[in-house]
Protein backbone atom coordinates (compact mmCIF):
# COMPACT_ATOMS: atom_id res chain seq x y z
CA UNK A 1 0.00 0.00 0.00
CA UNK A 2 3.12 2.37 -0.34
CA UNK A 3 4.31 3.55 3.02
CA UNK A 4 0.82 3.32 5.16
CA UNK A 5 1.17 3.24 8.62
CA UNK A 6 -1.89 2.34 10.40
CA UNK A 7 -3.29 4.38 13.35
CA UNK A 8 -5.07 3.60 16.45
CA UNK A 9 -5.74 6.65 18.69
CA UNK A 10 -7.34 7.69 21.83
CA UNK A 11 -7.74 11.37 22.12
CA UNK A 12 -9.43 12.62 25.90
CA UNK A 13 -10.86 16.26 25.79
CA UNK A 14 -9.77 18.64 28.78
CA UNK A 15 -12.73 18.03 31.70
CA UNK A 16 -13.83 22.30 30.28
CA UNK A 17 -13.86 21.68 26.96
CA UNK A 18 -17.41 21.73 25.53
CA UNK A 19 -18.06 19.43 22.71
CA UNK A 20 -18.75 20.75 19.57
CA UNK A 21 -18.79 20.47 15.57
CA UNK A 22 -15.09 20.32 15.70
CA UNK A 23 -14.48 18.21 19.16
CA UNK A 24 -16.48 15.06 17.98
CA UNK A 25 -15.06 11.91 16.24
CA UNK A 26 -15.98 13.08 12.83
CA UNK A 27 -14.53 16.63 13.37
CA UNK A 28 -10.94 15.85 15.00
CA UNK A 29 -11.24 12.61 12.00
CA UNK A 30 -11.60 15.43 9.29
CA UNK A 31 -8.63 17.33 10.59
CA UNK A 32 -6.54 14.56 10.77
CA UNK A 33 -7.40 13.51 6.79
CA UNK A 34 -7.52 17.16 5.67
CA UNK A 35 -4.46 16.94 3.87
CA UNK A 36 -5.61 13.39 2.31
CA UNK A 37 -8.95 15.20 1.28
CA UNK A 38 -10.76 13.84 3.92
CA UNK A 39 -9.55 10.21 3.10
CA UNK A 40 -7.40 7.49 4.94
CA UNK A 41 -4.05 7.47 3.21
CA UNK A 42 -4.14 4.64 0.14
CA UNK A 43 -7.95 3.89 1.73
CA UNK A 44 -7.17 2.30 4.68
CA UNK A 45 -10.82 2.14 6.77
CA UNK A 46 -11.52 4.40 8.78
CA UNK A 47 -13.04 3.70 12.40
CA UNK A 48 -14.78 6.40 15.01
CA UNK A 49 -15.84 5.45 18.18
CA UNK A 50 -17.11 8.28 21.05
CA UNK A 51 -17.06 6.63 24.26
CA UNK A 52 -17.98 9.70 26.11
CA UNK A 53 -19.91 10.05 29.33
CA UNK A 54 -20.87 12.68 31.64
CA UNK A 55 -17.29 13.37 32.61
CA UNK A 56 -14.70 12.80 29.37
CA UNK A 57 -15.11 13.64 25.89
CA UNK A 58 -13.41 10.06 24.94
CA UNK A 59 -12.96 9.46 21.30
CA UNK A 60 -11.33 6.80 19.16
CA UNK A 61 -10.25 7.11 15.34
CA UNK A 62 -8.28 4.66 13.63
CA UNK A 63 -6.89 5.62 10.45
CA UNK A 64 -4.16 6.11 7.77
CA UNK A 65 -1.06 8.24 7.08
CA UNK A 66 2.17 7.76 5.23
CA UNK A 67 4.82 6.58 6.82
CA UNK A 68 4.25 8.70 9.67
CA UNK A 69 1.81 10.11 11.78
CA UNK A 70 2.41 13.96 11.09
CA UNK A 71 -1.11 14.73 11.08
CA UNK A 72 -1.93 13.31 14.26
CA UNK A 73 1.32 15.11 16.26
CA UNK A 74 0.41 18.35 14.34
CA UNK A 75 -3.10 17.94 15.80
CA UNK A 76 -2.27 17.35 19.55
CA UNK A 77 0.40 20.46 19.07
CA UNK A 78 -1.98 22.75 18.12
CA UNK A 79 -4.51 21.44 20.53
CA UNK A 80 -2.80 21.57 23.91
CA UNK A 81 -4.95 23.91 25.85
CA UNK A 82 -7.88 21.34 24.66
CA UNK A 83 -6.31 17.98 24.73
CA UNK A 84 -5.90 16.15 28.32
CA UNK A 85 -4.00 13.25 26.76
CA UNK A 86 -3.53 11.35 23.29
CA UNK A 87 -2.14 7.41 23.04
CA UNK A 88 -1.73 5.55 19.76
CA UNK A 89 -0.90 2.60 18.94
CA UNK A 90 0.83 2.33 15.30
CA UNK A 91 1.61 -0.49 13.11
CA UNK A 92 4.53 0.12 9.25
CA UNK A 93 2.79 -1.97 6.55
CA UNK A 94 6.29 -3.57 6.43
CA UNK A 95 7.54 -3.54 10.19
CA UNK A 96 7.34 -5.98 12.92
CA UNK A 97 5.04 -4.80 15.40
CA UNK A 98 2.91 -1.91 16.72
CA UNK A 99 4.41 0.89 18.14
CA UNK A 100 2.89 3.24 20.92
CA UNK A 101 2.98 7.16 21.06
CA UNK A 102 1.55 9.35 23.72
CA UNK A 103 1.35 13.02 24.64
CA UNK A 104 3.37 15.14 25.04
CA UNK A 105 5.36 14.46 22.13
CA UNK A 106 8.76 15.48 23.34
CA UNK A 107 9.33 16.00 19.37
CA UNK A 108 7.89 16.09 15.93
CA UNK A 109 10.24 13.30 14.75
CA UNK A 110 8.09 10.35 15.11
CA UNK A 111 10.97 7.61 15.62
CA UNK A 112 12.50 9.39 18.44
CA UNK A 113 9.07 9.42 20.56
CA UNK A 114 8.04 5.77 19.80
CA UNK A 115 8.00 3.03 21.93
CA UNK A 116 7.29 -0.95 21.17
CA UNK A 117 3.87 -1.30 22.47
CA UNK A 118 3.06 -4.27 24.97
CA UNK A 119 0.43 -6.03 25.19
CA UNK A 120 -0.63 -8.23 28.18
CA UNK A 121 -2.03 -11.97 28.36
CA UNK A 122 -3.25 -13.73 31.95
CA UNK A 123 -3.70 -17.07 30.86
CA UNK A 124 -3.17 -19.77 28.28
CA UNK A 125 -5.18 -22.19 26.47
CA UNK A 126 -3.50 -25.11 24.81
CA UNK A 127 -3.91 -28.14 22.67
CA UNK A 128 -1.56 -30.21 23.29
CA UNK A 129 0.16 -32.83 20.30
CA UNK A 130 -0.59 -36.23 20.44
CA UNK A 131 1.61 -37.99 22.70
CA UNK A 132 3.06 -34.93 24.64
CA UNK A 133 2.58 -34.69 28.14
CA UNK A 134 3.09 -31.86 30.47
CA UNK A 135 3.83 -31.11 34.18
CA UNK A 136 1.29 -28.35 35.45
CA UNK A 137 -1.59 -28.40 37.23
CA UNK A 138 -4.63 -27.20 34.84
CA UNK A 139 -6.96 -24.48 36.29
CA UNK A 140 -9.66 -25.71 33.50
CA UNK A 141 -9.97 -28.04 30.98
CA UNK A 142 -12.36 -27.52 27.66
CA UNK A 143 -12.51 -31.14 25.43
CA UNK A 144 -9.49 -31.06 24.28
CA UNK A 145 -7.93 -27.99 25.65
CA UNK A 146 -6.29 -27.09 28.66
CA UNK A 147 -6.33 -23.85 30.72
CA UNK A 148 -3.85 -22.19 33.24
CA UNK A 149 -2.87 -18.89 34.64
CA UNK A 150 0.47 -17.54 32.83
CA UNK A 151 0.61 -14.03 32.95
CA UNK A 152 3.02 -12.44 30.52
CA UNK A 153 3.41 -9.79 27.64
CA UNK A 154 4.12 -9.87 24.24
CA UNK A 155 4.68 -7.93 20.82
CA UNK A 156 1.44 -8.18 18.50
CA UNK A 157 -0.12 -6.39 15.44
CA UNK A 158 -3.35 -4.18 14.95
CA UNK A 159 -3.23 -3.09 11.58
CA UNK A 160 -6.06 -5.46 10.57
CA UNK A 161 -9.19 -3.72 11.88
CA UNK A 162 -12.14 -5.69 12.51
CA UNK A 163 -15.49 -5.45 14.63
CA UNK A 164 -15.36 -5.38 18.30
CA UNK A 165 -17.20 -7.86 20.51
CA UNK A 166 -15.41 -11.00 18.32
CA UNK A 167 -12.67 -12.53 20.01
CA UNK A 168 -10.05 -14.01 17.25
CA UNK A 169 -11.39 -11.73 14.38
CA UNK A 170 -7.94 -11.30 11.79
CA UNK A 171 -7.54 -14.41 8.98
CA UNK A 172 -4.35 -15.96 8.68
CA UNK A 173 -1.80 -13.62 8.18
CA UNK A 174 -1.71 -13.56 3.72
CA UNK A 175 1.51 -11.93 3.27
CA UNK A 176 5.27 -14.06 3.55
CA UNK A 177 6.93 -11.00 5.09
CA UNK A 178 4.07 -11.12 7.79
CA UNK A 179 4.44 -14.30 9.20
CA UNK A 180 6.41 -14.48 12.71
CA UNK A 181 7.80 -16.96 14.79
CA UNK A 182 7.65 -17.53 18.35
CA UNK A 183 10.75 -15.66 19.10
CA UNK A 184 9.57 -13.09 17.16
CA UNK A 185 7.19 -12.64 19.58
CA UNK A 186 9.12 -11.29 21.98
CA UNK A 187 7.24 -13.06 25.19
CA UNK A 188 8.32 -12.02 28.14
CA UNK A 189 7.15 -14.08 31.50
CA UNK A 190 8.29 -15.31 35.02
CA UNK A 191 7.24 -18.91 33.35
CA UNK A 192 9.72 -18.46 30.23
CA UNK A 193 10.42 -22.48 30.66
CA UNK A 194 6.66 -23.52 31.10
CA UNK A 195 5.62 -20.99 28.16
CA UNK A 196 8.22 -22.39 26.07
CA UNK A 197 7.59 -26.09 26.73
CA UNK A 198 3.64 -25.42 26.04
CA UNK A 199 4.50 -23.89 22.62
CA UNK A 200 7.06 -26.06 21.25
CA UNK A 201 4.17 -29.30 22.41
CA UNK A 202 1.30 -27.90 21.18
CA UNK A 203 -0.80 -28.01 18.27
CA UNK A 204 -3.05 -25.12 18.93
CA UNK A 205 -1.94 -21.73 22.08
CA UNK A 206 -4.61 -19.23 22.69
CA UNK A 207 -3.44 -16.13 24.58
CA UNK A 208 -5.92 -14.68 26.98
CA UNK A 209 -6.37 -11.57 28.80
CA UNK A 210 -9.08 -10.81 30.61
CA UNK A 211 -11.24 -13.66 29.74
CA UNK A 212 -10.62 -12.49 25.69
CA UNK A 213 -8.52 -14.39 23.61
CA UNK A 214 -6.16 -12.00 22.48
CA UNK A 215 -3.78 -14.09 20.09
CA UNK A 216 -3.48 -17.61 18.83
CA UNK A 217 -0.97 -19.96 17.26
CA UNK A 218 -1.94 -22.74 15.49
CA UNK A 219 0.04 -25.55 13.57
CA UNK A 220 -0.90 -25.22 10.01
CA UNK A 221 -1.71 -28.92 10.09
CA UNK A 222 -4.51 -28.14 12.67
CA UNK A 223 -5.98 -25.46 10.92
CA UNK A 224 -6.33 -27.61 7.58
CA UNK A 225 -8.08 -30.15 10.16
CA UNK A 226 -10.78 -27.30 11.28
CA UNK A 227 -11.02 -25.63 8.25
CA UNK A 228 -10.65 -28.37 5.59
CA UNK A 229 -12.30 -26.39 2.79
CA UNK A 230 -9.48 -24.09 3.01
CA UNK A 231 -6.71 -26.71 2.04
CA UNK A 232 -7.89 -26.68 -1.66
CA UNK A 233 -7.57 -22.90 -1.67
CA UNK A 234 -4.22 -21.88 -3.93
CA UNK A 235 -3.38 -18.89 -1.90
CA UNK A 236 -3.42 -20.99 0.94
CA UNK A 237 -1.34 -23.74 -0.32
CA UNK A 238 0.95 -20.90 -0.52
CA UNK A 239 0.66 -19.65 2.95
CA UNK A 240 1.13 -23.33 4.34
CA UNK A 241 4.27 -23.78 2.33
CA UNK A 242 5.38 -20.17 3.94
CA UNK A 243 4.59 -20.92 7.37
CA UNK A 244 6.42 -24.35 7.54
CA UNK A 245 9.32 -23.05 6.22
CA UNK A 246 9.57 -19.83 8.36
CA UNK A 247 7.18 -20.17 11.45
CA UNK A 248 8.25 -23.69 12.32
CA UNK A 249 4.56 -24.79 10.13
CA UNK A 250 2.13 -22.20 12.77
CA UNK A 251 0.31 -19.25 11.65
CA UNK A 252 -0.70 -16.66 13.83
CA UNK A 253 -3.98 -14.78 14.44
CA UNK A 254 -3.61 -11.34 15.68
CA UNK A 255 -6.33 -9.98 18.18
CA UNK A 256 -4.56 -6.89 20.36
CA UNK A 257 -5.60 -3.82 21.04
CA UNK A 258 -6.46 -1.13 23.50
CA UNK A 259 -7.91 -4.03 26.16
CA UNK A 260 -4.92 -5.50 27.02
CA UNK A 261 -2.15 -2.36 25.96
CA UNK A 262 0.18 -2.66 29.07
CA UNK A 263 2.09 -0.07 28.15
CA UNK A 264 2.75 2.12 31.56
CA UNK A 265 1.46 5.65 30.20
CA UNK A 266 -1.22 4.00 28.90
CA UNK A 267 -2.52 2.10 32.18
CA UNK A 268 -1.23 5.04 34.68
CA UNK A 269 -3.55 7.52 33.02
CA UNK A 270 -6.55 5.26 32.92
CA UNK A 271 -6.07 4.41 36.95
CA UNK A 272 -5.70 8.40 37.78
CA UNK A 273 -8.90 8.96 35.35
CA UNK A 274 -11.00 6.01 36.48
CA UNK A 275 -11.28 5.14 33.18
CA UNK A 276 -11.73 1.48 31.78
CA UNK A 277 -10.77 0.22 28.40
CA UNK A 278 -13.32 -1.44 26.43
CA UNK A 279 -12.46 -4.63 24.66
CA UNK A 280 -12.14 -4.52 21.16
CA UNK A 281 -9.57 -4.63 18.35
CA UNK A 282 -9.20 -1.09 17.81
Amino acid sequence: MGNLLSIHTVIILKHEVRRGESFTPLGIASKLLEKYNGMSYNGYPIYLKDLSDSNYAHFRISYGEKGEPRELIEFANSNENLVSKIFARTYYESGDFDYFISTPFESNDYDSIKKPCRYGFDEVKFKLAKGEKINVTITKSELDYARIKLKGEMRSISNLIEQEYTEITTNPIEHYRSIHGYSDNNFKTQQSELLNEILNKSEEVIFLYDGKTIHKKIRTSEFVKQNPKLSNEPRMIINFKHANESNRGYFDFYSSGWSNCINDEYLEYLKKENIKPTHNTW
